[in-house]
């Protein structure tokens, strides 16, 4: 269904007004929804799920603005205004609250933080099999690993690597971030796996055998290379995924109720240990076990403590978005929020009292300091923050 200009307009003007009907808000709001949202108006509304979502809508009305078709000085101001007003229902984004509605006036009445935290950054560690452990370069940002251990810039981190381990050693190489660290790791097969904050994977120089496997800490994103001869194995956190080559995520963090695989490319197994064969990891359960999943792309696997895995369709860009250094939250609680500002910016999160009741949703870049993301979770009126040190205290 197209629509006209006059149709975009009246239809914001009668949501400002507040007197539009359920039709025309719906209707405004899948515009909206369609919409880039990659116009220089609307930069900090920007989401990766709506980022997919390309030039439909009120889109073409802000082309129209560039171009001089429609008169800039009114049209953009209720453009944007629209534009925060729909997604502050669509998605729950504070912004709108803290930086539109109120005006210059309410971004002012923020709270300034005595002190700032400055963001994560490129920080890994490497443990090769003979017991060496390598501090990798801040200024870089991925290392390949194989006989010789290179940065993916070209540059050496250690010459003929294999040649220093001595015969007969099977340890595996362990690739660590702290934190507040992130770093990618290209394994001896070409997989690529981006570790997020706090995470660990332990790994072989070579990969001999019928399979591919490895062992994950944490978080970690994996682009794995197509070999259909030997399937690509992740174990973490009660569970085991099977792939041949494909793109996905996995939160195996102990500090979360649930482990979660999502699945952005292609298909994987997710295999529950009760289902798998012994092994160091785990062992088969009594009673009844769960049954073994296969992931479609945009399909999340939970698997919780009681052993029991759901599947539920998600859009998968969300889960890596911390890959693409956002923080994106989608109807979470304070205590999911502050565990991931915790493990970035390597703080102490403490509750005085009360435990805010209330979720979150919306968007910030990893790049910026810990005190806007405060300041705009903040800004919905549903928490409050002190910053002392490396302590965030959380307030109702």
């Amino acid at each position: 269904m197209e629509h006209s200009k006059q149709r975009i307009e009246h239809l914001i003007d009668a949501y400002l007004a507040g007197k539009a009907t359920a039709g025309e808000r719906a209707q405004l709001e899948r515009l909206y929804a369609k919409a880039a949202l990659n116009s220089p108006y609307v930069d900090d509304l920007e989401t990766a799920q709506l980022y997919e979502l390309k030039k439909e809508g009120l889109l073409k009305v802000i082309a129209e603005i560039r171009k001089g078709k429609i008169k800039r000085f009114t049209i953009v101001k209720r453009v944007v205004l629209a534009a925060a007003a729909v997604a502050a229902i669509v998605l729950g984004v504070w912004f709108y609250n803290a930086r539109y509605a109120g005006g210059s006036n309410a971004t002012r009445n923020l709270p300034n933080y005595a002190n700032d935290i400055a963001p994560g950054g490129n920080r890994a560690t490497l443990t090769l099999a003979n017991g060496k452990t390598v501090t990798l370069s801040d200024v870089k940002t991925g290392v390949i690993v194989n006989d010789d251990l290179k940065y993916n810039d070209g540059t050496t981190v250690i010459p003929d690597a294999a040649k220093d381990v001595p015969d007969g050693t099977t340890k595996p190489i362990v690739a660590a971030t702290p934190r507040g660290g992130t770093y990618t790791f290209t394994l001896p097969d070409g997989t690529k796996v981006w570790l997020n904050a706090a995470s660990k994977i332990s790994f072989p120089l070579q990969f001999i055998g019928v399979e591919r496997k490895i062992l994950l800490e944490g978080e970690a994103y994996f682009e794995v290379a197509k070999n259909k001869a030997k399937p690509f194995i992740v174990e973490s956190k009660g569970q085991r995924v099977e792939v041949l080559g494909t793109h996905f995520n996995i939160n195996s963090y102990s500090d979360e109720n649930s482990v979660k695989t999502t699945l952005l490319e292609g298909s994987v197994k997710v295999i529950p240990f009760s289902l798998s064969a012994p092994s160091s990891r785990g062992q088969r359960s009594k009673g009844r076990s769960p049954d073994a999943v296969i992931l479609k792309p945009n399909q999340e696997a939970v698997l919780t403590g009681k052993e029991e895995i759901t599947v539920k369709p998600v859009d998968a860009s969300l889960a890596v978005a911390w890959k693409n250094n956002k923080f994106i939250f989608a109807n979470q609680p304070i205590q999911d929020v502050m565990r991931m500002v915790a493990r970035w910016y390597n703080v102490e999160v403490i509750y005085p009292g009360a435990i805010p009741d209330a979720k979150f949703r919306g968007s910030v870049s990893r790049f910026d300091s810990v005190s806007k993301v405060l300041r705009m979770l903040e800004s919905t009126g549903s928490a409050h923050f002190k910053i002392e040190g490396r302590k965030i205290y959380v307030y109702p």
